[in-house]
């Protein structure tokens, strides 16, 4: 049925989300936008998705030893094809949620004119990761 849909045009979205309360209070939650789509992955025509996540926890996340209360990232993934951007954040005391859940809502309920990538469907995570690659990139050079 995917297959039908986006070779027809039309871009069908998933949308997902998930709740972990302990002790009356939320633990972590997952929010997770997802739209199939026709498109070419080093020259192959295939479905591909477009998948953007949020994740926001009350635990630390220990990600090679480093726990930052912020992180947008895209993952190493083997196996499936797709473009991913993960965002995660902790819950402090001014966590940029605002930026994380700053989702554009007219690429999930435009029907044939869906957001073609990252920088429209979730401009700031996007921007967010943008800079924290360039500073990367930046640290790895001086190095």
């Amino acid at each position: 049925m995917w297959s039908s849909l986006a070779h027809s045009g039309v871009r069908p979205w998933n949308l997902y989300l998930r709740l972990e309360l302990r002790n009356g209070r939320l633990e972590t939650s997952q929010t997770l936008i997802r739209q199939i789509r026709h498109a070419k992955f080093y020259g192959d025509e295939c479905l591909l998705p477009l998948e953007y996540s949020v994740r926001t926890t009350a635990v630390p996340l220990d990600f090679y030893n480093v726990a930052p209360t912020y992180d947008v990232y895209v993952p190493n993934i083997t196996g499936g094809r797709g473009e991913i951007l993960r965002a995660q954040i902790m819950h402090v005391p001014n966590a940029p949620i605002g930026r994380a859940f700053d989702i554009e809502l007219h690429c999930v309920t435009a029907i044939f004119a869906g957001c073609k990538g990252f920088d429209e469907l979730a401009p700031s995570a996007w921007a967010d990761y943008r800079a924290i690659r360039a500073r990367f990139k930046e640290q790895q050079h001086l190095k």
